[in-house]
């Protein structure tokens, strides 16, 4: 659908240059909303210095006016800080260095106890993320931007939920509709830490007030779907993560290469346990001489925690770290590789969680390995699509699968592409033009 050159205000705390899971959806939809004809302007924050960046996602919004502010980010300043305390009393302070990642509502880590002290004191701070002072500064630019060319519609996506209040904040002032675009469960978040049921209640509320604001909402999974309903917000649809047909590679694996597993993006002690995997790979060439020489190339962030995992199970000379690699290095390491892996914790939450990769290795063709929870997401699209195997996070399950994979690939045995039907559901062309009528009908119905 044509949207005859309507205005689209998208707010989004991250945006290119800026890189990550969150980012390459925003940025897929705003470049091809504007292929369908919308104007779109976008305010979002400046980079974090800390955070990844993509400098080739910028070629994909070059179109859009774009105003980034300073993301304010509470732990960050905590952690600034707190930087002399730890220089005069470094035993003390250990933890009080570093901030937690911009891009969600709380730690890689499971526990308070093991995230930054920044961190920890924020989560007191902060209700209901480290964007909450950028909520303010975004909703005054955002007005400030309506005031000199009236938009018709906002989009605003989170986490950090603070980007969809600053959108109802911009929404109710001006009086135009929103759409929000919920891309974690918030209530449901396994990863969210509150230090008290009354900042729970507070970020309730504030999710409560979000979804009463909302005109429609579009969340990636159908269970947090359910969670926005149940909170009051009406005219809810799925639209799930995907990829971009335009910067997914090819699969071609190496045929004379030992079986090769490849996972991009990051690993949390929270919701990405990496440990059953490792556990299943060691316990794998015990089992299985095919299995011996197996190999998992991680393009990610590095973290103490799993290197120390990696030694623990003797995987150092099998497992490559590459590092925090752009989307189109990433996604060339993948596409060189036998199988993509995903890893879900079995806790609440995570059933509702896609993740993002699962879609970037359908585009790719890639067969997957998900070790997670049969009964998430991720695991009814991988039936659907027929395109890989679902284990339990259990060392013997990882095992017995990447047993089968390493021997089916020694006797030259090919997985069957993915189904085609179900993989051009989850392109990035197809869904920005459901999100562009939705945006039409929207606009259509104003407050």
């Amino acid at each position: 659908m044509n949207s005859s050159g309507k205005h689209l205000l998208v707010i989004a705390y991250e945006f290119p240059p800026t890189a990550g899971p969150g980012v390459q959806r925003i940025t897929a939809l705003t470049k091809y909303l504007q292929r369908l004809g919308w104007r779109v302007s976008v305010v979002c924050g400046e980079p974090v210095p800390s955070a990844p960046t993509d400098s080739s996602m910028l070629a994909d919004v070059a179109g859009a006016h774009v105003v980034a502010l300073p993301g304010r980010h509470v732990a960050t300043a905590i952690a600034r800080m707190l930087a002399p305390l730890k220089r005069s009393r470094p035993s003390s302070a250990a933890g009080a260095s570093g901030a937690v990642p911009a891009a969600g509502p709380a730690s890689a880590l499971d526990a308070p106890a093991r995230r930054p002290l920044s961190g920890r004191i924020s989560r007191w701070l902060a209700v209901p993320d480290d964007a909450i002072l950028w909520r303010r500064s975004a909703t005054r630019a955002a007005l400030l931007l309506h005031a000199h060319d009236p938009v018709d519609v906002v989009l605003a996506t989170g986490p950090p939920y603070s980007a969809m209040l600053a959108g109802c904040d911009v929404a109710d002032s001006a009086g135009v509709p929103i759409v929000l675009d919920l891309r974690d469960p918030w209530r449901d978040n396994a990863a969210l830490y509150w230090p008290t049921a009354l900042h729970r209640a507070r970020s309730a509320a504030l999710e409560r007030r979000a979804m009463a604001c909302a005109s429609a909402l579009v969340a990636v999974s159908e269970p947090i779907a359910e969670e926005a309903r149940s909170l009051g917000a009406a005219n809810v649809s799925v639209l799930p993560n995907g990829f971009d047909p335009e910067r997914v590679p090819a699969w071609e694996p190496d045929a004379s290469a030992p079986l090769t597993l490849a996972f991009m993006g990051r690993f949390s002690r929270a919701l990405t346990d990496p440990e059953p995997l490792f556990a299943g790979m060691a316990l794998a060439a015990r089992q299985s001489a095919a299995a011996a020489s197996v190999r998992l190339v991680i393009a990610g962030p590095e973290y103490p925690w799993v290197d120390a995992l990696i030694t623990r199970y003797g995987l150092s000379k099998r497992v490559d770290l590459r590092g925090y690699l752009p989307n189109s290095q990433a996604f060339a390491v993948v596409a060189q590789a036998d199988v993509g892996v995903i890893v879900l914790a079995d806790v609440p939450g995570a059933r509702a969680i896609y993740s993002s990769k699962l879609f970037d290795y359908l585009g790719i063709s890639i067969p997957v390995l998900l070790v997670g929870p049969s009964d998430c997401a991720a695991a009814d699209v991988l039936r659907e699509a027929d395109a890989g195997t679902v284990v339990a996070p259990d060392a013997q399950a990882v095992a017995s699968a990447i047993v089968a994979l390493a021997e089916a690939k020694v006797a030259g045995t090919r997985a069957p592409l993915p189904h085609p039907a179900v993989v051009a559901r989850f392109s990035r062309v197809s869904q920005a033009g459901e999100l562009s009528a939705l945006l039409e009908h929207v606009a259509g119905e104003r407050p």
